[in-house]
């Protein structure tokens, strides 16, 4: 519950209106007097479709209201990265509940993790984890126990954090995570992100950043033979709500995307996606 709430700090509330009564009775009297419904549409393959495919374009799926409101600050700082490990023909997921930005009050979190292509020929395959604030857990899979190879795997937690591993044994001998950024200061989180990129390639590998959902364009890197750079994501424009994706060039079967929303112990916005203001 304490998540629904905010500190007073003395500032001027609105109070709510009261219900008009008796116009909302005779609303309710009048509601009898109306015909039933009867203006059903069975959706067709093709409306099913579309609506599998984006449903933002179909005219038949329930629609957000428009627009974004105050979002209570909470305690989350998560992570989950990806290790694919080529001599071992392997692919490892490391889980996370940080503890060092909101100290005592850290959260720790639930994941959950669906293989989207068939693992051990059990299609939509699950795994639960659950980490208390401060600790950490990994978890590994061989390739083999995909179908073709390939795994394919979605990662869900509390408060919009979403992540996605796609590859094979073709990956690129790279290592991505995603950090928050600091104030150098203070050593707050600022809302930002921070993209970390390792090559251990033998050749300089090209990055792309892309912006799935926010509207902020892309970036491109070239990273050196035997170094990490860092690359940073500002978020302001965006109320620190991200979704991107991180692809090498000549690698068409990796990639790993990045979603969710920074917390800094501040008050931001809901999402602007889901309220359709991008």
């Amino acid at each position: 519950m304490t998540s629904a709430f905010r500190p007073d700090k003395g500032e001027r509330i609105t109070d709510p209106q009261f219900l008009e009564k008796e116009r909302f009775y005779e609303e309710i009297h009048q509601a009898k007097f109306k015909q039933a419904p009867n203006n059903y549409k069975k959706l067709s393959d093709n409306d099913i479709a579309q609506i599998n495919k984006d449903h933002s374009q179909s005219p038949y799926f329930p629609q957000q209201e428009i627009g974004t409101r105050s979002a209570c600050a909470l305690p989350y700082e998560l992570y989950t990265e990806g290790v694919f490990n080529k001599d071992k023909a392997s692919f490892g997921l490391s889980f996370g509940a940080g503890n060092s930005a909101f100290g005592s009050r850290s959260a720790g979190a639930a994941f959950k993790v669906y293989a989207v292509n068939s693992y051990q020929s059990e299609n939509m395959r699950t795994w639960d984890y659950s980490v208390a604030a401060g600790d950490k857990l990994d978890n590994e899979w061989q390739l083999a126990s995909f179908n073709d190879g390939r795994y394919h795997l979605r990662v869900y937690g509390p408060n919009g954090f979403f992540r996605e591993f796609t590859g094979d044994k073709t990956n690129p001998l790279i290592k991505v995570n995603c950090t928050y950024e600091r104030n150098r200061l203070t050593s707050k989180l600022t809302g930002n992100l921070l993209v970390n990129v390792s090559n251990n390639e033998a050749q300089p590998i090209q990055v792309s950043i892309s912006d799935n959902s926010y509207k902020t364009g892309s970036i491109n890197k070239i990273i050196a033979t035997g170094t990490k750079m860092t690359i940073p994501i500002n978020l302001a424009e965006t109320f620190n709500w991200y979704d991107f994706s991180v692809k090498a060039e000549g690698y068409q079967n990796f990639e790993e995307r990045f979603a969710g929303r920074v917390e800094t112990g501040l008050i931001t916005k809901t999402d602007p996606l889901m309220g359709g203001v991008v």
